[in-house]
């Protein structure tokens, strides 16, 4: 990801990785919006388009908490 980001393929990211119901690790960088130059934090919404479906889907294999 490091290298889109460099590139402005990418203006930013958000990792997160759950374990029995908690966070145990998250990190996000660089710009969700790179015209206003700002950050990517802990709430920003990103925009899949048609990567929607197998997120939802995966999501649901998985189960609630």
């Amino acid at each position: 990801m490091d290298s889109y980001i460099g590139a402005r393929k990418l203006p930013g990211d958000l990792a997160l990785v759950p374990r029995h119901c908690q966070v145990v690790y998250c990190q996000f960088r660089s710009q969700r919006n790179m015209e206003a130059g700002l950050p990517v934090e802990e709430d920003t919404i990103f925009r899949f388009y048609s990567m929607t479906k197998p997120i939802t889907s995966t999501g649901w294999r998985i189960g609630p908490c």
